[in-house]
């Protein structure tokens, strides 16, 4: 399937740039079929993706660079990010602090010290352990600290500022594609559904859960491509 959502055979396929990266749109050709209308919120290890669909229209931007100018492409996710690449400032014992712009710690970090995560696929910065105590310790090196500087208490409350900023970043950009078509619904998919729930409540936005909708809502690409090929065969 190409970017137009067109089934192409091996033959067919001239620009290949065309079907690069494009999973999305399968994944949009299901909703649209099911849904008729929506806006997909789908938070991954590295990115986030939020993309409107409706059904008899095109209305998702067509390569990387128009979809982050669009807002529909973010590059942050819940695991694989660089906390320096989330904020260059957050909110520190009532003031404002800059992180260190290192790769001491990532997301998966952050999200594994609140209890939003379990065990995760991705290498950590330092090579060390995933574990609750070395994530604090790699957390707390964001301020050129450690472990014992700065106790569990102000660690837990500085992942709570890190993910702050990056609902903000997401939720911000949820409610600029809502608004420009005038979209008043979202679906969350991915392994940050957890983020995507408390997007919605703050945007107050009806949102459905794809896991709670289908039991295979992690291969929705494939399903989308079932879809079509059905679809071509009636």
């Amino acid at each position: 399937m190409d970017i137009d959502q067109r089934l192409l055979g091996y033959k067919e396929v001239k620009e290949t740039l065309n079907l690069a990266a494009a999973n999305y749109v399968a994944s949009l050709y299901y909703l649209e079929r099911n849904f008729v209308e929506g806006v997909l919120l789908d938070i991954g290890s590295t990115t986030t993706d939020i993309i409107p669909f409706r059904h008899g229209e095109k209305l998702y931007a067509k390569n990387d660079l128009d979809r982050m100018l669009a807002g529909q492409l973010l590059y942050h996710g819940c695991l694989r990010t660089p906390l320096s690449a989330i904020a260059c400032e957050i909110n520190f014992r009532g003031g404002r602090i800059k992180p260190a712009s290192e790769f001491f710690a990532i997301t998966a970090d952050i999200y594994n010290i609140l209890g939003e995560i379990g065990n995760y696929s991705c290498e950590t910065p330092d090579g060390r352990d995933k574990n609750h105590v070395e994530s604090m310790q790699r957390v707390a090196r964001m301020l050129c600290s450690d472990f014992d500087e700065l106790g569990e208490d102000e660690i837990v409350k500085l992942c709570e500022a890190f993910r702050e900023v990056q609902i903000d970043s997401i939720k911000y950009n949820v409610k600029r594609v809502m608004e420009d078509f005038k979209i008043d619904r979202v679906f969350l998919a991915g392994i940050g559904d957890f983020l995507g729930r408390r997007v919605c409540s703050r945007l107050k936005v009806e949102f459905k859960l794809l896991k709670e909708v289908t039991e295979v809502y992690n291969n929705l690409p494939c399903l989308g491509l079932a879809e079509a090929l059905n679809d071509e065969g009636d």
